[in-house]
């Protein structure tokens, strides 16, 4: 039933024009932000703003959800889809009222940003579920995706506080130090509720795994899955690690079960193929990308991708050989494929 609710809330949405975010937690609404003149005339318009914001808040998600976690579809993980569905047109507070009563947004957010000296500042408040909050944001005036991260993490954090330790994971990545982030789940999994620690052990095993503790991260994989033997996304990284320590059979007996739970289990791969690229991570684009060829339905642009991460590498050979299946599927694309 509540699927369904789900699904009308994002039609009801697409057709009486607000912008919202549908995911695991319920649909989070956004209202239009404000900007001053300065971030009119750099392109960060309010429509800008809060676009980049909904994608920062994706981007979290992404980053902290499974090996193959994509940005618009994953497991389900409660009454809703965990995905992020934006429908952007302009608000009425009628609307807004319908949709209030109808139960499908339950958290608001509402902002604007000023000009305070040198500095960009968010006024932001908002409301979970009863619960209201306020608070200022700061960023340097040139640099205003600052102000944008800053915004989606305090959105995040006030909706779900998983959230928080996503958005540490996320500080962390990049490092790869994720002391902090260790520290904040042996903390949390004490106030979390019982239905989200199999996400929260299957972050840890992320942690671990990512740091190089591959024995703790198997531990906590592991643990996850028995919490929670319909979740797909442990046992995906169960067999992205047999797979590394050389023991195939494993991994395909892994990869099995988590294409039962979840058939749209070859996109994650295709889009993690995809982030690594994007953040230069060569390597981990072409053995996610290997996955998503053997799995999925792959076209020109996706071996297009795959080339140019095994170029890379320095896999020139290979590179080549699929710079020309580019061609053959779509002629289009010689001029790429020859770059």
């Amino acid at each position: 039933m509540f699927e369904s609710l789900s699904m009308v809330a994002g039609l009801l949405a697409a057709v009486m024009g607000y912008q919202v975010a549908t995911g695991s937690v319920g649909s989070v609404l956004l209202h239009p932000t404000e900007v001053p003149p300065s971030m009119e005339e750099r392109g960060f318009s309010g429509e800008v703003f809060n676009r980049l914001v909904l994608e920062e808040i994706d981007r979290h998600e992404f980053i902290a959800g499974s090996d193959f976690g994509t940005q618009t579809v994953q497991t389900e993980r409660s009454d809703f889809n965990v995905d992020l569905e934006i429908a952007e047109i302009s608000l009425t507070p009628v609307r807004n009222a319908a949709f209030r009563t109808l139960g499908f947004i339950q958290f608001e957010f509402d902002g604007a940003v000023v000009e305070a000296g040198e500095r960009l500042e968010m006024h932001m408040a908002g409301n979970a579920r009863g619960r209201s909050t306020s608070t200022v944001l700061s960023a340097p005036k040139e640099d205003p995706a600052a102000l944008v991260r800053a915004t989606a993490e305090y959105m995040l954090t006030s909706i779900d506080p998983m959230n928080a330790l996503k958005v540490q994971f996320a500080a962390d990545a990049e490092s790869r130090d994720f002391t902090k982030t260790l520290a904040l789940a042996d903390k949390a999994q004490f106030h979390l509720p019982l239905e989200v620690h199999p996400q929260l052990f299957n972050l840890v095993g992320r942690a671990y795994h990512l740091a190089g503790r591959t024995k703790e991260a198997a531990d906590m994989y592991s643990r996850s899955h028995e919490l929670d033997p319909n979740y797909a996304a442990p046992l995906a990284n169960l067999a992205v690690m047999s797979e590394a320590s050389g023991d195939m059979a494993k991994s395909r007996e892994y990869t099995k079960k988590a294409l039962a739970l979840d058939p749209l289990m070859p996109h994650f791969y295709r889009d993690w193929g995809r982030a690594y690229a994007e953040a230069g991570l060569y390597g981990r684009c072409v053995s996610n990308y290997e996955r998503f060829l053997k799995l999925g339905e792959p076209k020109a642009e996706d071996y297009y991708r795959m080339a140019v991460c095994l170029r890379e590498t320095g896999r020139t050979d290979d590179a080549t050989a699929m710079f020309q299946r580019v061609s053959a599927l779509d002629p289009r694309a010689a001029v790429l494929a020859i770059r």
